[in-house]
């Protein structure tokens, strides 16, 4: 009796530790940090993970990296992993930040002047 005992009891065991238990979404929003090099200007922003496009002018338009109704940035970074980010404007995608590839130079590649992000947008999912 003891023997069945046990073993009904290990395939018990066994049987409930395999089933898979759905996980919350620990990460509701990622941080991310544009960067101007010409200035020394930063802002960091939590951005949610919904897949929404945000305008990057209604998100960094009152923060250091705003200068002259504008927002210039030489660099992007994923400063709290845990999503996929495409910085994008009217012409294509300018940068996907993952938590593989957390950097993104925005500067123009010729004189390096930050890229003037007005209507670019952003948008984070997991």
């Amino acid at each position: 009796m003891q023997i069945s005992f046990a073993v009904v009891l290990g395939l018990l065991t066994t049987s409930i530790s395999a089933i898979q238990i759905p996980r919350a979404n620990n990460f509701l929003a990622v941080a991310v940090q544009l960067t101007n090099s010409f200035t020394g200007n930063s802002a960091t922003l939590p951005i949610p993970l919904d897949g929404i496009a945000r305008g990057i002018s209604n998100l960094f338009g009152d923060t250091p990296v705003a200068e002259g109704g504008k927002v210039l940035a030489s660099s992007a970074t994923l400063v709290k992993l845990g999503g996929i980010c495409t910085i994008s404007d009217p012409s294509g995608i300018i940068a996907v930040l993952s938590d593989q590839s957390p950097f993104a130079n925005l500067s123009d590649g010729t004189t390096g002047e930050p890229r003037d992000l007005s209507e670019a947008y952003i948008v984070c999912k997991e």
